[in-house]
C-alpha cells in the first residue's frame, strides 16, 4: 500500500514539474522567437528595416530601465500614459528627421550619408563613454551628463521615480509628459543622423513609439517578477556598441 502511494506521488510530482518547465518553456520562448522572426524579418526585408530595428533597439533600452526601476518599486504607470509615452517618443523622433531633412538641404549629396553615418557613431561613442562615468560616479556624474535639460527633467533623469510627482504611486498622464520628453532627447540625436543617412521618417517614427512603450512594459513586468536580480547595469553599453555598428555599417554602404 506504501508504494502505491509512494509511487503515485512520484507520478504526480514529475506531472507537476513538466506541467512547470512546459509552461516556463513557453513563457520564456515565445519572446525569444518573436525576437528571432523580428530581426529575421528586418534583413530580410532589407538594411534599410535592420538599421532601423538596431536604432529602436539602441534608443529604447532606457525606457527599459525606467520600466526596471519602476518595476523595483511597484509605480503603476497608465496605460493611456504608456500610450502617451510611445505617443510623444515616435512624435520626437519625427520631429528630429524633419529637422535632419532640412540640415540635409544644406549638405553636399555625397557627403549626406557619410555625416548621418559619423552623427550617428558619435552618439554611440558619447553613449559608452556615459555609460562608463555613470558606472563609476553615477549620482555625481548624472547631473552634469543632462546638463540644457532644466527642472523636472533633471529630476527624473537622475532617479527614475521622481517622474512620480506626487509621489501616489501611479505616473498620471502628466507625468507621462514630462518622462516621454525626458527620454527622447538621445532619440532626438539619432533622429537627425537617420533622416540624414535617409531612413525611411513613417517607419521610423513609428517603430520607435512602438520600442519605447515595448521596452517600458518589459521592464515594469521584468521589475517586478524578478526584483533585484535583472541585471540591467551590464546593458548600459549596448545602445553605444548598437549606434556604432549602425553608422559603421552605413559607412560601408558607401
Amino acid at each position: 500500500m506504501q508504494r502505491v502511494r509512494d509511487d503515485f506521488r512520484e507520478n504526480h510530482v514529475s506531472r507537476a514539474h513538466e506541467h512547470l518547465l512546459s509552461a516556463l518553456s513557453e513563457e520564456i520562448l515565445k519572446p525569444i522567437s518573436l525576437s528571432l522572426h523580428i530581426v529575421i524579418i528586418s534583413i530580410c526585408g532589407g538594411e534599410e528595416m535592420f538599421l532601423i530595428l538596431l536604432i529602436v533597439i539602441a534608443v529604447s533600452l532606457d525606457c527599459l530601465g525606467t520600466g526596471l526601476a519602476y518595476g523595483l518599486q511597484n509605480i503603476i504607470i497608465k496605460k493611456t500614459a504608456i500610450g502617451l509615452i510611445a505617443l510623444t517618443s515616435g512624435a520626437m523622433f519625427a520631429v528630429a528627421m524633419g529637422l535632419g531633412k532640412v540640415i540635409k538641404g544644406f549638405v553636399a549629396a555625397e557627403i549626406v550619408n557619410a555625416a548621418g553615418a559619423v552623427i550617428v557613431m558619435c552618439l554611440g561613442v558619447y553613449a559608452l563613454i556615459r555609460a562608463s562615468v555613470i558606472a563609476v560616479k553615477r549620482d555625481k556624474m548624472l547631473l552634469e551628463i543632462v546638463v540644457g535639460r532644466i527642472g523636472i527633467m533633471i529630476k527624473i533623469l537622475h532617479d527614475a521615480k521622481e517622474a512620480d510627482l506626487d509621489r501616489s504611486g501611479i505616473i498620471s498622464n502628466k507625468e507621462a509628459f514630462y518622462l516621454a520628453v525626458s527620454l527622447s532627447f538621445d532619440a532626438f540625436a539619432v533622429g537627425i543622423g537617420a533622416a540624414l543617412m535617409e531612413l525611411d521618417w513613417l517607419i521610423s517614427s513609428i517603430a520607435v513609439g512602438i520600442g519605447a512603450a515595448g521596452s517600458l512594459l518589459i521592464g515594469l513586468y521584468l521589475g517586478r517578477k524578478m526584483g533585484g536580480r535583472v541585471g540591467y547595469d551590464r546593458l548600459k553599453v549596448l545602445p553605444g556598441v548598437l549606434l556604432i555598428a549602425v553608422g559603421v555599417f552605413r559607412l560601408l554602404q558607401g
